[in-house]
């Protein structure tokens, strides 16, 4: 059997991604320059700082710019990363908020609803898309 990595979706605008979809992997350590949001649709998902550390689920975790860390978005039906470059008004203003002390959760009741918004328009596009 062949492992597939994960099913998904990418969407790119000027300072930003989002990728959506399934893993069904966890993802090693690794660090990059954007700042990362991780978030899931139904299910948990963790992050870690590095390997040595244990896994801590989030609702939504903030992940700043350079950071060494780690994902597992396995138990979650579906996940979602954006990363936002630093540079950006929006990268600023997340790190500036949330960021000073590493990794951190930035979920609440009205972002908790954003992101099942996106999850509930994301789904409905894709069942659109199979039924045609």
């Amino acid at each position: 059997m062949t492992a597939r990595a994960g099913i998904g979706q990418f969407i790119a605008w000027n300072g930003g991604c989002l990728f959506i979809g399934h893993h069904d992997r966890a993802i090693g350590e690794h660090a990059h320059q954007a700042i990362q949001l991780v978030m899931a649709c139904e299910g948990t998902h963790r992050v870690r700082a590095d390997e040595s550390q244990p896994w801590h689920s989030y609702s939504i975790a903030a992940i700043p710019t350079r950071q060494p860390h780690g994902i597992d978005v396995t138990d979650a039906d579906y996940g979602a990363v954006i990363l936002i470059e630093p540079e950006t008004r929006e990268g600023r203003a997340i790190a500036q908020r949330f960021l000073a002390h590493g990794i951190a959760e930035v979920g609440d009741d009205e972002t908790g609803a954003i992101v099942r918004a996106m999850f509930d328009r994301w789904l409905e596009g894709r069942r659109d898309d199979t039924a045609s």
